[in-house]
């Protein structure tokens, strides 16, 4: 007689994947639209089952593929185009950062996942930090007829502004408290460096100002040059600013006119000669083009007598014949010649004067009051 008898084992399946994500950019952060995210996915049986029809996914990547050998998944160890248990499968994708993405900061983040025959899922995300930059450089160049300014002449400025950095920058702000009529150049609308017309200013692009500037007489007149300054600012923070100069064509001259105005009679015999006085008047005259100051008057061989005030300021075109006066008390050597001669000059903080060789025939003086 036989015996038969029978017994069974309950199989515990457990299908299980884990899926790890992983990304590198060069830098280590994304700075800049255009750069390429390279991302490395792992799959790994981690379960008790052999997993067949792995299908992986990443909506937010670009070239997702199986990273190959002989023409096998480079983690299918033994060829069977199945995931045995322990083996990790390779798959590699990228991402393009868009400037989209510069702009919104924070970090770049995307999810891949994983799922299988058997039903077994898993997924994972990598994140790359976003470095934002704003940036921006202003340029301010001045132009002038000549090349050197004039009293009343217009000095042009242009502007221009670059988004150097690598996020769009919005809302420019530009100033220049020295300049009028400061305003964008415009076309169709546009600033004429706002090439997509979107009224942003984008990575890369130039905008274009324009300004003006009329010379003040006491900008020439203080000289040297006039310089000012045109400064942006954006909403992202970005600032920068820029100075122009323009020489002062200040010529100053002078010229100086001495003449006697007569004679007093001392010992009144109606005839200069010794021991008379003459009077002398000094005329000051600005035959430059820009303002005269400091200016005094006196006698070369000191015989003169020289008497007045400085001339604190006398503006371009002007005169002055009564802050300076003279006198001079006649010599014999005078009498006996019939004549004097004498030479005065003038002095400003900016330039000097003389009055050549004044020429005096005493017959020829008028009688003045004693």
């Amino acid at each position: 007689m036989t015996d038969d008898a029978s017994a069974s084992v309950l199989i515990q399946q457990n299908p299980h994947v884990t899926l790890v994500k992983s990304a590198t950019v060069p830098g280590g952060t994304a700075n800049s639209a255009g750069e390429v995210i390279a991302y490395t996915i792992h799959v790994t049986n981690d379960g008790n089952m052999t997993l067949t029809g792995p299908v992986v996914s990443d909506p937010s990547v670009s070239d997702l593929a199986a990273a190959l050998s002989g023409g096998f998944n480079a983690g299918d160890a033994d060829h069977d185009g199945k995931i045995d248990l322990g083996e990790t499968w390779q798959y590699t994708a990228s991402h393009t950062v868009t400037q989209d993405e510069m702009d919104a900061g924070g970090s770049i983040s995307n999810t891949a996942s994983v799922t299988t025959g058997q039903g077994a899922s898993d997924s994972d995300t990598a994140s790359i930090a976003v470095a934002q930059n704003p940036h921006v450089v202003l340029d301010k160049t001045a132009t002038v007829a000549g090349g050197t300014a004039d009293a009343g002449e217009v000095i042009s400025y242009a502007i221009s502004v670059t988004n150097d950095g690598n996020v769009t920058l919005t809302n420019p702000d530009v100033t220049d408290p020295s300049v009028s009529d400061l305003a964008a150049v415009v076309s169709g609308g546009f600033n004429t460096g706002d090439t997509d017309h979107d009224g942003n200013i984008d990575v890369g692009e130039t905008w274009q100002y324009s300004a003006s500037h009329t010379v003040t007489q006491a900008e020439f007149d203080a000289g040297g040059s006039i310089s000012n300054t045109a400064s942006v600012a954006t909403d992202q923070g970005a600032m920068s600013s820029d100075s122009a100069s323009v020489a002062i064509n200040a010529q100053p001259a002078m010229t100086l006119v001495k003449s006697a105005l007569g004679y007093h009679d001392l010992n009144n015999n109606d005839v200069a000669d010794a021991g008379d006085v003459i009077d002398y008047s000094f005329m000051v005259n600005n035959t430059g083009n820009t303002a005269l100051h400091n200016i005094g008057v006196a006698d070369l061989d000191g015989a003169v007598t020289v008497t007045g005030s400085t001339i604190l300021s006398l503006a371009a075109g002007s005169s002055d014949s009564t802050s300076w006066q003279g006198s001079y008390v006649i010599k014999a050597l005078d009498v006996s010649n019939g004549y004097y001669d004498n030479t005065a000059v003038a002095a400003a903080d900016e330039i000097g004067a003389s009055a050549g060789t004044v020429h005096t025939v005493l017959a020829g003086l008028f009688e003045l009051e004693p």
